[in-house]
């Protein structure tokens, strides 16, 4: 398989890790104080809205897996027996990939107020899990959860 291959298969693996395959994510923001708690959806694509205070704000998330690691190794035998003498020789690779993460998400309303959101992730199965914290442009807080499953 070529890398280019690879990391397509690494990038659809990631949208289903985050938003489950052919399915949508869950988004909560609950506010570290007073306020109204905000609920909205991750697609697969990458597309992100949440209604909060009576606004609509959309925008795209971004993630990226903790490290992968790519293991090769060898083996050699022989054995000598009634039929004569003979060899083997296997190699093999074997690839871990990560299923954590990182991610980032912006949001905008129409009228141009902004949220920020870090997050990391855990992918279970088909489904998934993402934490985080937000923060809007006038500096309240939320604590994010995305779930899939």
């Amino acid at each position: 398989m070529t890398k280019h291959a690879t990391k397509l298969l690494i990038a659809a693996g990631l949208a289903c890790v985050l938003v489950g395959c052919a399915s949508t994510a869950v988004v909560t923001l609950v506010p570290h104080g007073p306020g109204d708690i905000g609920k909205g959806e991750a697609e697969q694509n990458g597309a992100m809205f949440v209604d909060l205070n009576g606004k609509r704000y959309e925008g795209e998330f971004s993630s990226m897996r903790d490290s992968s690691s790519t293991t090769t190794g060898s083996a050699f035998g022989s054995a000598y027996g009634s039929g004569g003498y003979g060899t083997a020789t296997a190699t093999g690779t074997a690839f871990s990939q990560s299923n954590t993460g990182n991610g980032t998400a912006w949001l905008r309303s129409v009228d141009g107020d902004m949220i920020r959101c870090q997050f990391r992730f855990e992918n279970k199965g088909l489904g998934g899990t993402a934490i985080g914290v937000c923060q809007d442009d006038i500096g309240q807080q939320f604590d994010l959860t995305m779930k899939v499953g």
